[in-house]
């Protein structure tokens, strides 16, 4: 820590001090006292040594006292809320690091893209897709967009691969002759274009951009890859301040379901349209919980050097309920894993696997996708990252699943370390799809941040997700040694944080996988010697997890000064059976002192009223990962 960062923390620490002691000098009554209860106040940064308190209490939306039942009921005064908890278990509130709840509450709420004009379309087959595409321009007047997604499309469509279903430009442009069209797109995903969207390509990047696939003749074949595909949104029209409000109601459901199951932070990476949503939530003071964000506003553009210059890096920089938390690309390969043999790999992808019939096409090649290394992009890619470290960027929120792209992005790190220094800026690695030990000591020696996800509760079913795939590739031994490897993490001294990453995900299901690492579908350990404790599972959702967004000063544990959050639950986590980990409930969260969800029942017991989102048990992913040793 640097002179002036200790100044900081001592003034921090300071005012904080000064603060409580004149709210109790005052007389000031506190606004919560939560007491009788088993509180895991996550206070040392060993997960061994922490204190359990009886009580807390909170005022102004921090803890004021952490302690016994009577040095917090001294706060109490007429209109302080006292909750008997009934020695029952208290919680941090929960942090997940990777949760993309924006593109979740589009998907599940509004069932289409933020820029999408239309719904929708089915495309199984080429004359099918381009007969909807004429339908929709029929609808529109002369140079009005159709933007739209698609579903069931061929798997070299979806991933940007030309295949002998993906439809020619002149075929496009027969479909929809007067307006601008993009099928697919958006974030991190391909697109297929006429050539009006072209035009207006060129007329706003002359030199054109990387990522618009060309035919023999040099033409584009209306095919762009990702990094082309990112640029239509600058064209797209802006979202009105009405769409806005309108969508804003969405968000805030999704929200609120996280806040059900435990959570009061988040971090995601977020579009410009996206944000302007969740500043608007917060603007209204209507964020259920609180929100880190990593901005796409340099991904796959040659002008990284420049934005990046121009826009000072200030991590944790925003309001208490929404902040920034660095820049990112989003992912390193195309971003499904292994599975989908997109994964950037050192060994060659089998090209027969019964369980995985996709390898047999290799439209990336034998290693997968490693973007940093090949293609015409791997150059601005590369410059992303060291102009971020260049101009004292974070990169946060980055997916890397393949061994090779972490073994590429360590080597791209380490450069950029030797040059600029980056081991106070926490760039990130998600997923740990695959960290060996040499991998987890070079990223500790980089001062990386890592949140993983064994893999998830959800979307495995034992012949697709990153265990069987490495299962396939490398054996089930390794696989489950270097898949979301938290013992290891923790061993090289490194801070990992977790995520279950779905829109039904249940932390505590996810936690139990860290405990066990046991396969649903036949009680198959994988990988034993990753297993942790119960306390360091609690910290990769807490303690550690504040360190990742940037929040280690305000959130991730119980302590006076810290924002009042938490979360009662009807289980004790030290003692219920570790198969039973993922049966807890939240009976109440707070974040800032403010209710954003209680259960019905324990509400009525203390005379709080139901709030936030309800669903029945059984509503919730509790059960997975279906990757199982019988594949």
């Amino acid at each position: 820590m640097t002179q002036r960062m200790k100044i900081i923390a001592y003034l921090i620490v300071s005012i904080t001090v000064v603060w409580i002691g004149r709210a109790r000098a005052a007389g000031i009554p506190a606004d919560w006292v939560l007491y009788n209860g088993k509180i895991l106040t996550a206070n040392t940064d060993d997960p061994n040594g922490f204190r359990t308190a009886q009580a807390v209490a909170i005022y102004d939306g921090k803890y004021v006292a952490v302690g016994t039942n009577q040095e917090a009921l001294d706060l109490a005064g007429p209109a302080t809320k006292k909750i008997d908890l009934g020695s029952r278990m208290v919680l941090p509130g929960l942090v997940e690091t990777h949760l993309h709840v924006h593109g979740m509450a589009l998907s599940h709420y509004l069932g289409r893209s933020l820029n999408a004009t239309d719904p929708p379309i089915q495309w199984k087959r080429k004359s099918e897709g381009l007969a909807q595409l004429r339908t929709l321009a029929l609808q529109k007047k002369p140079g009005e967009w159709i933007i739209v997604e698609v579903r069931g499309a061929p798997p070299g469509m979806r991933l940007g691969v030309p295949t002998p279903e993906t439809p020619t430009l002149a075929e496009l442009d027969a479909a929809a002759p007067n307006n601008p069209i993009t099928v697919g797109g958006g974030e991190y995903f391909p697109a297929l274009v006429n050539s009006k969207t072209l035009e207006l390509l060129y007329k706003k990047y002359p030199q054109g951009v990387p990522g618009i696939i060309k035919g023999p003749d040099g033409k584009p074949t209306g095919t762009l890859k990702v990094t082309a595909a990112m640029v239509l949104s600058e064209l797209w029209p802006e979202l009105t301040q009405k769409r806005v409000q309108d969508l804003a109601p969405l968000f805030k459901k999704e929200l609120e379901e996280a806040a059900a199951r435990g959570l009061t932070t988040l971090a995601t990476r977020v579009d410009w349209d996206s944000l302007r949503i969740f500043e608007y939530l917060d603007e209204q003071e209507e964020l259920p919980i609180r929100f880190a964000y990593a901005t796409q506003m340099a991904a796959y553009t040659p002008y990284s050097d420049l934005l990046f210059r121009r826009v000072p890096m200030l991590s944790g920089h925003g309001t208490p309920w929404l902040w920034l938390s660095g820049a990112t690309t989003g992912t390193l390969e195309y971003g499904n894993g292994p599975a989908n043999q997109d994964a950037c790999l050192h060994k060659d992808y089998p090209r027969e696997a019964e369980k995985f019939p996709i390898w047999k096409d290799q439209p990336f090649g034998p290693h997968g996708e490693c973007r940093l290394t090949e293609g015409e992009d791997s150059t601005i890619l590369r410059n992303f990252f060291l102009n971020a470290a260049k101009n004292g960027w974070a990169v946060t929120n980055l997916h890397v699943k393949g061994d090779r792209a972490l073994d590429d992005y360590l080597d791209l790190l380490e450069e950029a370390n030797q040059k600029y220094g980056i081991a106070n800026l926490r760039f990130s690695a998600d997923h740990c799809g695959f960290i060996a030990d040499e991998q987890a000591k070079r990223a500790k020696a980089l001062g990386m941040t890592l949140t993983c996800q064994f893999p998830s509760p959800t979307g495995d079913d034992g012949q697709r997700g990153t265990l069987g795939a490495y299962r396939a590739i490398y054996g089930v031994e390794k696989a489950g040694d270097v898949v979301a490897p938290y013992k290891r993490l923790i061993t090289a001294g490194l801070k990992p944080s977790a995520h279950c990453e779905s829109h039904k995900g249940w932390a505590f299901a996810c936690m139990q996988y860290e405990i066990t690492r046991k396969d649903d579908m036949d009680g198959h350990i994988w990988g034993p010697q990753q297993r942790i404790t119960r306390q360091e599972a609690l910290y990769t959702y807490t303690r550690w997890a504040s360190w990742h967004v940037w929040k280690e000063k305000n959130i991730g544990s119980i302590e006076p000064g810290k924002w009042g959050d938490l979360v009662v639950i009807d289980k004790d986590f030290l003692t219920v059976p570790e198969d039973e980990i993922t049966d807890i409930n939240p009976l109440l969260t707070i974040a800032g002192g403010k209710i954003t969800y209680s259960e019905p029942k324990f509400a009525s017991s203390v005379g709080l009223p139901t709030t936030g989102f309800q669903a029945p048990p059984n509503w919730w992913e509790r059960k997975g990962p279906k990757t199982g040793e019988g594949m």
